[in-house]
């Protein structure tokens, strides 16, 4: 009997419908593999893939918390919008606001190696939201670093 979808990328099409199962586990995938690349604790890789559960890191201490729910409904309300999948976000006080910053997965699959090696040099694709002034919110690379909280600081 033949699928009717095959599961490997090379047989996708170069965009993604997340609102399609098939696609949405294979950009599951992907966030998981960013995850591992980034060094996410084996419980927050868990979560997500489990239970859909995205985190956020906060500071001074960059420890980990579930997303309170106005944040969640707007992680919702962008990965809708644009199609894509958030896997984690950190949040940045600054002197224009504060801004969470959405780690996201493309639906675009051209961009996932492009991501993968950024992450290599410790800088990921995000949506980043001031959540101050949202028409200052874009997408963009951001640097990371990883805490000894086991959290991730944005760096500038």
């Amino acid at each position: 009997m033949k699928q009717d979808i095959n599961l490997t990328t090379r047989t996708l099409p170069e965009e993604l419908d997340r609102n399609n199962s098939a696609h949405l586990k294979v950009m599951k995938g992907e966030a998981y593999r960013m995850m591992k690349l980034m060094g996410f604790s084996d419980e927050r890789q868990k979560k997500f893939l489990n239970d859909d559960e995205v985190w956020i890191d906060e500071p001074p201490f960059y420890a980990t918390f579930e997303l309170e729910d106005e944040v969640k409904k707007y992680m919702q309300d962008i990965e809708r919008r644009f199609g894509g999948l958030v896997f984690g976000a950190i949040l940045s006080r600054t002197t224009i606001g504060n801004m969470i910053s959405f780690l996201w997965v493309s639906k675009y699959k051209n961009d996932w190696k492009i991501n993968r090696d950024s992450i290599k040099n410790n800088t990921v694709f995000a949506w980043v939201w001031n959540t101050n002034d949202d028409m200052l919110s874009e997408f963009g690379s951001i640097r990371f670093q990883k805490m000894p909280s086991g959290g991730f600081k944005r760096g500038y």
